[in-house]
């Protein structure tokens, strides 16, 4: 992640602990732990999301890959998530500093300033 922000990285790492902590804990429980289960546990209530593998191995992947920053749009799968290995771990949820991770985890948007043209000369 040589390029990411340090909040980039900050999310990534504490999303990858937290899933961590989630694994340990279904397999003290004598659960199996999957990305699979994970994506159907998402599906049903309280969390009814939709989040494909894809969009999951991108946010916290699971080899040398770099970790994609979740757009604004994926706030509430990325939510859902954390509440969900949250959950499995045992551990509560502050919803409020997860927000604050997406949320200046993002890239800065740089707006594009047009020149002022010249104007032509009136009558």
């Amino acid at each position: 992640m040589t390029t990411r922000s340090r909040e980039a990285r900050l999310l990534y790492e504490q999303l990858r602990a937290l899933e961590q902590q989630a694994r340990e804990a279904r397999r003290r429980a004598g659960c199996r732990y999957s990305r699979r289960e994970v994506i159907q546990a998402l599906a049903k209530p309280p969390y009814g999301r939709r989040v494909g593998d894809q969009r999951i191995s991108d946010w916290v992947p699971t080899r040398d890959k770099e970790p994609k920053v979740p757009s604004d749009r994926s706030s509430d799968d990325v939510l859902a998530l954390v509440r969900l290995w949250s959950s499995w771990a045992g551990e509560s949820v502050n919803e409020r500093h997860w927000r604050n991770l997406l949320e200046q985890a993002q890239p800065v948007r740089v707006l594009r300033t047009v020149p002022d043209r010249p104007r032509a000369a009136g009558p």
